[in-house]
Order: C-alpha cells, then sequence, then structure tokens
C-alpha cells in the first residue's frame, strides 16, 4: 500500500518473545508491519505462563524504536553504522538468528516497499542493501560453523538468482539460514545464464535447487532453466522459487513443475527430508 511521506509502508506484524527477545516470525494481518509481542514456548514453560496469555506483557518497545531507527536513517540517509546494528541488538538482547529475520529481512523488504511507493530513491534502497548484506557477511563469520556449510563442495541445495537478477541479499539470507541449521549449500554468482546453473546441477548434484527472481518479467528466465535442467543426467533436484513476486502472489507458469518458496523454515524441512529420503 501506498504511504504518504513521514509514514512508513507496512507489510506484515511481527511476532517476538517478550522475555527472551527471540524473533517468532510473521503473523496476520499480513499487511499490518508492525512489532506484536508474545511469549516463545521455552519461556512459557520456564514461567509457567500460557503462551496465548499475553494482554498484559509488552517488553518489545526497544524493538520497535530499532525498527523506527532504521527506516528514518534510510529516509533521512544518515545510514546506520553496521557496528550500530550489532551493538543495538546486543544490547537488546536480539540473538543473530532473530537479528536476521526479525530486523535485517523485514526492514529490507519495508525499503523496498518504502522505493516502490516513491518516498524513497534507488540509492537509499541500495545503499541499506550493502549495509545488510555487510552485517549478515559479519554475522557469518563470527558463527562457529557456519563457513563449514557454506560453499560447500557435497551441496544439499544450490542457490542461485536467475540470469538478470542481481539482488542476491534474500538468497544470501537462505544461504545463512541453511548453515546455521548445518545444510550444506553452494551459491553461485547472482545473475548467471541458465546453462551455468545446469553446469552446477551436473557437476555438484544436490537435491534441492532454490532460485531466487526480483521482478515478475524475470519468471521467463525460469523456462530456460527447465529446458536446460531437463537435458541434465538424472537425479534432477526438486525446484523451488523465491523472491519478491512470489511472497506477494505470483503464480508460476502452469507446466514448469517448480514450487514457490514463501518460507524458509518450511523449506528447510523440505531439504532435510530430500536429504534423509
Amino acid at each position: 500500500m501506498l504511504a504518504r511521506p513521514g509514514f512508513y509502508v507496512y507489510l506484515s506484524m511481527l511476532r517476538w518473545c517478550s522475555y527472551c527477545q527471540k524473533y517468532l516470525g510473521e503473523t496476520a494481518p499480513l499487511e499490518d508491519y508492525r512489532v506484536s509481542h508474545g511469549i516463545c514456548q521455552a519461556c512459557a514453560a520456564v514461567l509457567e505462563i500460557n503462551p496465548r496469555d499475553t494482554e498484559n506483557i509488552d517488553r518489545t518497545r526497544g524493538i520497535r524504536l530499532f525498527l523506527q531507527d532504521i527506516h528514518k536513517s534510510v529516509r533521512d540517509r544518515e545510514f546506520i553504522k553496521v557496528k550500530d546494528i550489532l551493538v543495538k541488538s546486543a544490547h537488546l538482547g536480539i540473538d543473530d538468528t532473530s537479528l536476521v529475520f526479525g530486523i535485517l529481512q523485514p526492514t529490507l523488504n519495508n525499503i523496498g516497499l518504502m522505493w516502490e511507493a516513491g518516498l524513497i530513491d534507488a540509492g537509499q534502497e541500495h545503499a541499506y542493501t550493502d549495509i545488510v548484506i555487510q552485517t549478515l557477511e559479519l554475522l557469518s563469520v563470527r558463527s562457529p560453523h557456519t563457513d563449514t556449510y557454506r560453499r560447500s563442495a557435497q551441496p544439499a541445495v544450490i542457490l542461485a538468482c536467475v540470469n538478470g537478477n542481481f539482488h542476491s541479499v534474500g538468497i544470501r539470507m537462505l544461504e545463512y539460514y541453511l548453515a546455521i541449521n548445518r545444510v550444506p549449500s553452494y551459491m553461485l554468482a547472482p545473475g548467471v545464464p541458465a546453462s551455468e546453473i545446469a553446469a552446477a546441477v551436473t557437476r555438484l548434484k544436490p537435491v534441492v535447487l532454490g532460485l531466487s527472481f526480483a521482478i515478475s518479467f524475470q519468471a521467463t528466465e525460469l523456462e530456460n532453466i527447465k529446458q536446460v535442467l531437463s537435458a541434465c543426467s538424472p537425479p534432477a533436484p526438486a525446484v523451488y522459487v523465491g523472491g519478491s513476486p512470489i511472497r506477494a502472489g505470483y503464480p508460476l507458469p502452469a507446466g514448469l513443475g517448480f514450487k514457490p518458496l514463501t518460507d524458509f523454515a518450511e523449506f528447510l524441512k523440505i531439504v532435510k527430508g530430500a536429504v534423509n529420503g
């Protein structure tokens, strides 16, 4: 939806545990992109509190202000520094995974919507994207085992942006998510042609191929990928496609046999099931 200058474009409600500051995911109303308090199962068990009984609990004010500060820094071109993101998240008790998926990912999505609404320009969006990528790399470095599962020689998953899509931050987040869950992956350089994706599939033999496209017209490249994959030796990997159009409900072309990727946790279950099956 469009917003007036000075206002933000909200996409979904973000749920956080009021006690441990753990990100709990998105919830309806999906058009209301704000912070809602709740209690994770672990804290509820320790405190003997019903997770649904949260009417009088709200310790998420700091997280709401954090999100607002990020949006304001982009809008005012006084961009937040990577070190300040890390310091602030530590002060609020936010763990690395919650920082990535409860702060960085939703603010990046929202800032993209602000650009689409004409509230900021492309330079502001790209600057914040760079900040997110730098933060993600620092988090990956300090994770004790992340590098073991990234750029694997025997990946369960190959990740690639389709030809023409150079917006790789979303797929980088998926690479990070897989790594912290000890799933080996291999991410190709963004925007490679279909032939290179097929060559990587032939060489590395993943059980799943994850693709990302940023603009709906890039979906035509999926047809090219389907064609070159059909010439590869079996077994063919299961193919999942994500990106902003998929999140917005864009239907994949009929007959491809590719499936939409909208939820990282669900994707993780699929990959682990394919590896173990």
